[in-house]
């Protein structure tokens, strides 16, 4: 009998892990998404500024800022949430 309970100490350890990881990917998908949002500031913020950016489109600076539209971490936040939603269906 004293494997057993082994056994079964063992399985209830592996459940409190999978919780532990659970809370950990559900919160690393809401600091993703907070990021993410954040992140979509920068380009309206900048805009709002005159004869800047608008003035030279072959500016490099320019085209570096069109990156932080968004898209790229709305692509990961998307996949950890879908990720941490179906792995550990039930807990």
């Amino acid at each position: 009998m004293l494997g057993l309970g082994v056994l079964f100490g063992k399985l209830q350890q592996g459940v409190q892990e999978n919780r532990q990881v659970l809370t950990m990917a559900r919160m690393r998908a809401e600091a993703e998404e907070l990021y993410g949002q954040r992140l979509a500031d920068i380009a309206p913020a900048a805009n709002k500024i005159a004869n800047g950016f608008t003035r030279d489109d072959g500016a490099s600076v320019r085209k570096v800022s069109k990156g932080h539209t968004g898209g790229c971490e709305s692509a990961v936040l998307a996949r950890i949430d879908q990720l941490t939603k179906y792995v550990f269906v039930g807990l």
